[in-house]
């Protein structure tokens, strides 16, 4: 098990790619401390893993909180004792062009998408540091990599969190702590592409379209999936990525290669 004897914490892990990254780290050994803002689906994370023969605790928090996100870490190790993984996985997004962007909703997606990443580590590091290094892994996005209509702050946070990714991997290396990041394409069994209007209109339509952009992502027959992203995070917390630091990698059906 690639993760045995390791404690992580996931935000977000009340349902897609939290719940399944939540699930895989369980079942590679770690102990996992499920953070989400919504309690029915965080429990229902929890139980999953108890289910499965895992180990993990709810902890309610809202990530752009500093009290909230300063209480989940104290969580984590006075349940069980340290801090060796962190997944910076929660976001929102907004679909409005630059100019029909109110400010109010620009601020929240980066409070959200961007704050939550920076209160994590900062809470996190030294507890890492003081257990001898640990790993962290941010989700960022295929839209920090190019632009996408209609999403000017999404892009601009997921481009920050890659930014940020990279600049504590610099100031932590030293202290063992690796910081990477992911870069997704859609991920089809989400409520963030589920939600998107064009999907709920005609998901096979929307998805044919995307393959017909993309010659090589059609060759693979399907779109990217919570448990595809959630393998690339267990492995980028394990030690077999312990030369890996400072990336966001791509987990898009060769997408990006055609941006």
């Amino acid at each position: 098990m690639r993760l045995a004897g390791k404690v992580a914490l996931v935000t977000g892990a009340g349902y897609g790619v939290g719940r399944a990254t939540a699930r895989a780290m369980a079942g590679e050994g770690a102990k996992v401390v499920v953070v989400d803002i919504d309690e029915a689906n965080g429990g229902a994370t929890v139980a999953d893993v108890e289910r499965n023969g895992g180990q993990a605790i709810f902890v309610r928090a809202d990530v752009s909180n500093e009290a909230h996100v300063r209480d989940m870490v104290r969580a984590a190790v006075e349940t069980f004792g340290r801090l060796d993984v962190l997944v910076n996985n929660v976001g929102i997004i907004s679909r409005k062009r630059v100019v029909e962007c109110p400010l109010e909703e620009w601020q929240a997606i980066f409070h959200t998408n961007v704050d939550s990443v920076f209160l994590a580590s900062k809470y996190a590091i030294p507890v890492m540091r003081d257990g001898g290094g640990g790993a962290i892994v941010n989700m960022s996005s295929l839209a920090a990599l190019g632009g996408v209509p209609n999403r000017p702050a999404y892009c601009a946070s997921k481009g920050a969190v890659s930014a940020l990714t990279r600049q504590l991997a610099v100031d932590y290396g030293p202290d063992r702590i690796r910081v990477n990041a992911l870069a997704p394409s859609s991920i089809e069994d989400t409520g963030m592409y589920q939600s998107r209007p064009d999907v709920q209109k005609d998901a096979e339509a929307v998805k044919q379209a995307l393959f017909s952009s993309h010659p090589i992502f059609a060759g693979l027959e399907r779109m990217c999936q919570a448990d595809d992203v959630a393998r690339l995070v267990v492995f980028l917390a394990s030690d077999d990525a312990s030369m890996i630091t400072g990336q966001t990698v791509p987990i898009d059906g060769g997408a990006s290669i055609t941006l």
